[in-house]
């Protein structure tokens, strides 16, 4: 649905620009951030329909970000990507209500 908003966090500038460039040209509106604590502040300031996070950021993790914005936020949906996924990982993301979690190539 284009035009919902979708808060977009990762470490790595690439994969960042990549995101949010490839999303804006989609027609969403997008803002990028480089950690989880960026996000979570970020979603405090200004609703978001979905995040996509990054598991492993320094600070705090994708995960506990996707945590704290759904305590203040709990109609925004979730997507966790990870380039070092185990299945503990997606245990938690799907019990902490995540809607999709992706490994990257």
């Amino acid at each position: 649905m284009a035009g919902e908003r979708i808060l977009v966090a990762d470490d790595e500038p690439d994969v960042l620009d990549i995101a949010v460039r490839a999303l804006t040209r989609e027609g969403y509106q997008v803002t990028g951030v480089s950690s989880g604590l960026a996000a979570v502040e970020e979603a405090q300031q200004q609703h978001y329909d979905l995040l996509i996070a990054d598991v492993k950021m320094p600070g705090i993790s994708g995960l506990r970000a996707y945590r704290l914005i759904k305590s203040f936020s709990p109609d925004t949906l979730g997507l966790i990507i990870t380039g070092f996924g185990t299945l503990e990982m997606a245990i938690e993301a799907l019990r902490l209500g995540v809607n999709a979690f992706i490994l990257k190539p």
